[in-house]
């Protein structure tokens, strides 16, 4: 999970603080997946951090940057719904923030050596 990754040499309330802006963080990307203009600008906003402190908190606590960790969770939610539900991969697009087909399947295919329809096709057979 990941809250995993707080360091270990924190004091208790450091690590519940970090524990709940890991959650907040996330809960946030989640409720925005699907929003293809969705930023840092907005997850600053919403937490009411500045960009230097949020780049240099998620990098501390998760060792990837902002956009690394919405790109994951968005093609992983795209992973769940080629495997388990009915939408097409248009939808599919839309639905995880990509704001073209093509694109997404690119992202994809660099990430799962295969495109979308490849890993669909997969999981059916």
């Amino acid at each position: 999970h990941f809250t995993s990754d707080v360091s270990h040499g924190q004091t208790p309330v450091s690590k519940s603080l970090d524990k709940k802006f890991l959650n907040d963080f996330a809960g946030i990307v989640e409720q925005n997946l699907a929003n293809e203009n969705f930023n840092v600008d907005d997850i600053c906003k919403t937490i009411g951090i500045s960009r230097v402190q949020l780049y240099r908190k998620v990098k501390a606590l998760l060792g990837c940057s902002i956009t690394d960790y919405i790109l994951n969770r968005r093609l992983k939610k795209a992973k769940y719904l080629l495997n388990n539900e009915g939408y097409s991969i248009s939808e599919i697009t839309y639905m995880v923030g990509f704001s073209s087909p093509n694109y997404f399947s690119t992202v994809f295919k660099a990430r799962y050596n295969c495109t979308p329809s490849e890993f669909k096709r997969k999981q059916t057979s």
